[in-house]
């Protein structure tokens, strides 16, 4: 995601605002039978970042999403882990609720990453 505005806020926490482009497809299946639909838009995004701990991230941000999910809003956390001074793994969670062409979605998403750098 490109950052418009990153700010430091203290010693070991920012702002960030930024445009996002998404794309997700969905796959719902009932009773009456299943149906599958791409969903895509462009979002602002703005979340804040802190260091508690020297090896320790934690983050928050909120998106707001157009086009296919109508001004829906994303809610995500995560809190990666600085192993060493070259790798961290990562947690996080995404929650997102959105209409598209009448219908209602809630999509709730864990993450797990590794980071290497070099």
């Amino acid at each position: 995601m490109p950052t418009l505005r990153h700010a430091p806020v203290g010693a070991s926490t920012s702002v960030d605002v930024g445009f996002e482009y998404r794309e997700n497809e969905l796959d719902v299946s009932t009773f009456l039978g299943s149906e599958s639909d791409d969903v895509n838009g462009l979002g602002l995004a703005a979340g804040i970042r802190s260091n508690p701990a020297e090896n320790l991230e934690l983050a928050a941000r909120a998106s707001l999403l157009t086009s296919d999910y109508e001004n829906a809003l994303s809610f995500d956390l995560s809190a990666p882990v600085f192993l060493t001074e070259n790798f961290g793994v990562s947690i996080g969670y995404e929650r997102l609720n959105f209409d598209d062409e009448g219908s209602s979605f809630e999509l709730s998403q864990f993450q797990l990453g590794a980071r290497y750098a070099f």
